[in-house]
């Protein structure tokens, strides 16, 4: 191995796992010194230090880790314990990673960042701060991304000097908590003039957007939502007005949920003059210009938004997700009910109902009959209302050549159910159905019709 030329056994490593490299390094001092050496290796791998094997990495203290994650702090000793460890670091590291840590006194945090000037990316997974503390660490002149998932309100406030910072990301999931927590995101992007990249992510995230007034404008952005809790009728458009004229791009990862959904679409794609705008990676729009989108997937939640995506782009293959959890029955009949030519070029329609809930599939029927024109229609259900939904909706879907059910139910209502598409699908040439009613339904149909078990 020592004949090999280091540029082959760095690319050897490199398909290492962070376990496996270190493994290596511990028992070859020849490997050590090629990791040593090679600025790829060194920023790949992540050095993990938490208070239980601190005591068992002594031998790497002569490696100028690069990329360094801190875990389970939760006593004031930890932190001096680990500090003591990483400081010796120095000004190697560039990506520091905390991770389920909790700040008592932050002092002794902010030591941890006396000598780590080319830092250039932060992550904090986790982070508490007690609630009496208050501080923030000095100007870390390198510093170009801040990423926070799951965060107290408190720790933004440690970052507020951080003026060099060009990316932000934030992650919110848990709903419990966020009274304080925009506030205080918002105060620290405040603070940070050259801001051009924020990334605000996770469903509890979306209330950030009820906010009135922000602090920060960036010429990229990504969302999970835009909008989020239902029965909301006034469109929320307050942040995307503040972006007006300094956003390039946006991403998001959901159409804009609730009533509003529609309204805040439409903004995005007639009123933000975006050159680039992605439904995760689909791109709606490129170089200013829309673009041909035919499939599309959504969920109940944005049904409103999916009426105004289907005003917007040439969609032909539409899949409907049904969730399991319920809706404004209402507002959702109120936008789905009324009768519409909107949905005239739609070829294919899928319905894949995981709500477990009775007569959540039916009560999207307003909209099964406005797919008229569809050519190939497919059902994924547990619920019983299959054969009601299907003897209103069929006879209105007079081009049907292709009808595909994943439906679990008695056997008496699957059998019920194949005279009823034999009954209106006159045109019918392929039929999907569960296999063990594959043979059932060959004996209802024509020879001419082709069965699949599915």
């Amino acid at each position: 191995m020592d004949q090999l030329p280091e540029d082959i056994l760095i690319e050897i490593f490199l398909h290492l796992d962070n376990e496996s490299m270190l493994n290596v390094m511990k028992t070859c001092s020849l490997f050590c010194n090629v990791f040593s050496t090679s600025s790829k290796l060194l920023l790949k791998f992540n050095l993990k230090v938490n208070p239980k094997n601190v005591n068992h990495l002594s031998a790497l203290l002569d490696v100028p880790f690069k990329n360094i994650t801190i875990s389970d702090i939760n006593t004031d000793d930890d932190l001096a314990q680990i500090h003591n460890f990483v400081k010796k670091f120095g000004n190697f590291v560039e990506i520091m990673n905390f991770k389920n840590i909790y700040i008592h006194k932050i002092e002794l945090f902010l030591k941890v960042f006396g000598n780590f000037s080319n830092l250039k990316e932060l992550i904090v997974e986790e982070g508490t701060v007690a609630a009496s503390e208050t501080g923030s660490i000095p100007l870390l002149p390198s510093l170009r991304s801040l990423t926070f998932k799951e965060c107290c309100q408190n720790i933004f406030i440690l970052f507020v000097q951080q003026s060099a910072v060009k990316k932000v990301k934030f992650y919110r999931n848990k709903i419990s908590n966020t009274r304080y927590l925009f506030d205080n995101f918002l105060l620290m992007t405040a603070a940070m003039p050259n801001l051009n990249h924020a990334i605000i992510n996770g469903f509890a995230a979306s209330l950030f957007f009820n906010s009135e007034n922000f602090t920060f404008k960036v010429q990229k952005f990504e969302a999970t939502l835009l909008t989020g809790w239902w029965s909301v009728t006034e469109p929320r458009l307050n942040f995307l007005k503040s972006q007006q004229g300094v956003l390039k791009e946006l991403t998001i990862h959901r159409l804009p949920y609730d009533d509003d959904g529609h309204d805040v679409l439409k903004f995005i794609i007639e009123e933000m003059k975006l050159d680039k705008f992605y439904l995760r990676k689909i791109p709606l729009i490129l170089d200013g210009k829309k673009q041909e989108v035919k499939k599309l997937t959504v969920s109940e939640y944005e049904i409103c938004s999916m009426f105004e995506m289907v005003r917007q782009y040439p969609i032909q293959y539409l899949r409907l997700m049904l969730t399991h959890t319920h809706i404004d029955e209402p507002a959702v009949c109120q936008v789905i009910n009324p009768e519409t030519d909107l949905f005239e070029d739609l070829q294919s329609l899928e319905v894949v109902d995981g709500s477990m809930q009775l007569y959540n599939f039916p009560r999207f029927l307003g909209l099964y009959k406005n797919c008229r024109n569809i050519k190939k229609l497919s059902i994924s259900t547990n619920d019983d209302n299959i054969n009601f939904v299907l003897r209103q909706c069929l006879p209105e879907m007079t081009q049907l050549i292709e009808v595909n059910l994943n439906v679990d139910v008695k056997k008496d209502l699957v059998m019920d159910m194949l005279e009823v598409v034999r009954k209106y699908v006159r045109n019918i040439e392929k039929f999907g159905i569960i296999g063990i009613f594959a043979d059932d339904a060959r004996k209802v149909f024509k020879e001419n019709v082709q069965i699949i078990a599915i």
